[in-house]
């Protein structure tokens, strides 16, 4: 566990010797990490520590929180956890695929993606699987607000929610895309396989030159 204090990034202590996978940021002191064998941990702004969960042992792959009592992590075979406060609690999923990504724009509004295409939405009552334009897995998915969304995954696969439904949008990569991050609607980036880098310029995506063939995972 890495983190930047403005100058370089310090090492903190670890509780756990499980794989972690995700994280998210509610504070400077309240903040969760995810990972193997369901694994969920918080930050109180001096150390981190273990939060006992629900027994199974289900990997979680990404979790984002819409405020000290509200939150979600998703993770395999179609787990999703809720926060609301006090306990993490399995809430019933309408898929068994395993689920990748998730990002909140408020308590009722949300969405999640996972494998062979799989899309969920939140509106504040139950998960419901959304319409799907591919079959690859998707990998990561950022909303830019209710009629603003991408995703990207498999195969070079991008797609983009428009208030409506979700389209396929042409890349200039096969390669898996892992990760994405906007700074505006006209300004985006993913990231993947075999160092591929590719910038969202608001009208299509274009290939970036990176001094590395590694495998990138993330971007912010």
């Amino acid at each position: 566990i890495l983190h930047w204090d403005g100058s370089a990034w310090q090492a903190y202590p670890s509780p756990t010797p499980s794989e972690l996978w995700g994280v998210s940021m509610v504070s400077p002191t309240d903040g969760w990490a995810i990972g193997d064998a369901n694994t969920i941990l918080r930050w109180d702004g001096q150390a981190w520590n273990v939060v006992q969960t629900s027994p199974d042992a289900q990997t979680l792959n990404a979790a984002d929180l819409v405020s000290p009592t509200d939150g979600w992590a998703v993770g395999a075979s179609g787990t999703l956890r809720h926060w609301d406060g006090n306990t993490w609690s399995q809430v019933p999923s309408p898929t068994d695929q395993e689920l990748f990504a998730i990002d909140l724009l408020s308590p009722v509004d949300g969405w999640a993606g996972g494998a062979n295409g799989t899309l969920l939405r939140w509106q504040g009552e139950t998960w419901q699987t959304a319409t799907s334009p591919v079959t690859q897995t998707l990998y990561a998915l950022t909303m830019l607000g209710t009629d603003s969304g991408w995703a990207v995954g498999q195969g070079g696969r991008a797609l983009r929610w428009d208030g409506a439904a979700w389209q396929s949008i042409a890349t200039p990569t096969s390669a898996d895309l892992y990760a994405l991050h906007y700074l505006s609607p006209d300004d985006g980036w993913v990231v993947g396989q075999d160092g591929v880098l590719l910038h969202w310029d608001g009208t299509g995506w274009q290939a970036q030159q990176v001094p590395v063939v590694g495998n990138l995972l993330t971007v912010h």
